[in-house]
């Protein structure tokens, strides 16, 4: 998970955001991981996301009623969630008793608890009726200024008799256009296992989802996060693809809002020593998918392309096609006053002037940890230049003399990086 969990952080734009969906067992051991990998400042949330609706009788100690999504940016200070849209019940709590010109409207109280020195006034009711002060252990939560401005505004709601305790009206078009999400899910909303069986039984055409894939999620599930993260031009990445239940949440929100979201799914086979032909990738997600684009039963296709590929390992070096002796003759252009030449024969180049020392990683080697750690605190100020910073810096944790910084994209495009 380390590992995936730091590719995944170079992989993320500025203002990209990951959810990790994680067992009540797992969830201190990922949480640990995602502040190291993104950093605490980055955190954003731990949704608690209700998977099942009725208790298992057979279990020994709880019944595990949920799960958790855990929520960190690339950058905190710049994401944000979309906001969720308002369901019809929520939208119906608004009325308009007094006919209100403005719309329709629903009121909130305007005391609490909370001390506020400004908040003991008296007031009266249209129909004449004195209050000294907020009920008891109560404050008003304007001052009397403020209240008087909102009840020449007609913002004051003193029941249809105008003789109640004052509220505030608030109406439906002075409100966000969605609500702010929650961090408890309840099924209804984000879906439950139960849902997420039958819907890839039905996919499938089979009758035993154990036999196919113990552990599907909801469309529903992936459906809020999508809508809460990505653009109608989004590329969405799942590395945990399993039963592909991503992709169909993706196809499915592209046809109702007609945008144009990609989505790339990664997994293994899960292959065994006794299940050695097994394929999931192939057999289960890629199936699934073709049939949500072209459609199954009676069920019409959401539209789409689909392609499956299937990877073989390959070395560091052959994954990017890139002119590294122009990218190293550059980065010492910038940083120093002398060139020393590309030396493919080595993990990494290195030049030193004036105190100062810049390394060059073309390909990270996980073999090479040690002597790069060593390269680095040998000057007492290093800059390294990567493709992949994050990796570099769990690996330089303690060279605190050492900025790392990824290519900058301007060599990369100048250069020929082609991914």
């Amino acid at each position: 998970m380390f590992q995936r969990l730091t590719l995944a952080k170079d992989l993320l734009t500025q203002d990209g955001v990951i959810f990790v969906s994680i067992g009540d067992d797992e969830i201190h051991h990922l949480g640990m991981l995602m502040t190291r990998v993104f950093g605490e400042a980055n955190y954003v949330a731990n949704v608690i996301w209700q998977k099942v609706f009725s208790p298992k009788n057979t279990a020994i100690h709880f019944s595990g009623d949920h799960e958790y999504v855990l929520v960190c940016a690339q950058n905190a200070s710049i994401w944000r969630p979309n906001l969720l849209p308002r369901g019809v019940d929520a939208i119906e709590r608004y009325k308009n008793p007094d006919n209100d010109p403005r719309g329709v409207w629903m009121s909130s109280d305007i005391s609490a608890r909370n001390y506020y020195s400004l908040g003991t006034y008296s007031v009266t009711s249209p129909a004449g009726r004195i209050t000294d002060s907020p009920p008891a252990g109560r404050y008003w939560t304007i001052s009397k200024e403020n209240f008087e401005r909102l009840d020449n505004e007609n913002r004051i709601w003193w029941g249809k008799s105008g003789n109640n305790m004052p509220r505030l009206k608030r109406f439906l078009c002075d409100v966000k256009e969605g609500i702010i999400p929650q961090t408890l899910w309840s099924h209804t909303a984000a879906g439950n296992t139960q849902e997420a069986k039958k819907e890839l039984l039905e996919t499938l055409q089979l009758k035993d989802s154990e036999r196919v894939f113990s552990t599907p999620k909801p469309v529903k599930l992936i459906d809020r996060i999508l809508r809460l993260s990505t653009k109608p031009d989004s590329l969405v990445l799942d590395f945990f693809a399993g039963s592909g239940t991503t992709a169909h949440a993706v196809h499915k929100l592209n046809k109702e809002d007609g945008g144009n979201r990609r989505v790339i799914l990664v997994s293994s086979t899960e292959a065994t020593e006794e299940e050695p032909a097994k394929n999931i990738c192939r057999g289960i997600c890629a199936t699934r998918v073709r049939r949500v684009i072209e459609g199954y039963d009676d069920n019409s296709g959401l539209g789409g392309d689909f392609a499956y590929l299937r990877c073989r390992r390959i070395s560091p070096g052959n994954i990017t096609d890139v002119d590294h002796e122009q990218v190293w003759i550059a980065l010492q252009l910038t940083h120093m006053p002398v060139i020393l030449p590309f030396d493919d024969s080595q993990k990494f180049m290195v030049a030193d002037h004036d105190g100062q020392r810049l390394i060059y990683i073309p390909h990270l080697k996980a073999r090479g940890s040690q002597v790069l750690l060593d390269a680095a605190l040998a000057s007492p100020a290093t800059i390294v230049y990567t493709w992949q910073p994050e990796m570099v810096r769990q690996r330089l944790v303690t060279a605190t003399n050492t900025q790392i910084e990824p290519v900058p994209e301007s060599l990369a495009q100048r250069f020929g990086l082609r991914i």
